[in-house]
């Protein structure tokens, strides 16, 4: 997927490829927090947790540590999820498809 970023008070969450990286703004530290099987589109955050479009799928993980993604919203036959955003609590999603 094409690198996207989002951020919060403290930190950047950035994806190239596979990966969703936290970089504090602090110090440039980077941890590592998600690693998929196949590309990631992008990234939001909100309430101490990360969003990510990847497949079919908008996945959920925690903002704070190394984690496994757990799928919150999928795309049944509309192509695959390459935008992601959280909104009033609600996750919305981009499918070029539809747009």
């Amino acid at each position: 997927g094409a690198p996207a970023f989002a951020v919060a008070a403290t930190n950047a969450y950035v994806t190239t490829g596979m990966t969703v990286t936290q970089v504090k703004l602090a110090d440039g530290t980077k941890t590592v927090l998600v690693t998929e099987t196949t590309p990631i589109f992008d990234v939001a955050v909100d309430a101490g947790k990360i969003y990510y479009a990847v497949g079919k799928d908008i996945k959920q993980a925690d903002a704070a540590a190394a984690s496994t993604g757990v799928s919150v919203a999928v795309s049944a036959d509309e192509g695959e999820a390459q935008g992601v955003a959280i909104s009033a609590g609600m996750v919305l999603n981009g499918i070029p498809e539809m747009m």
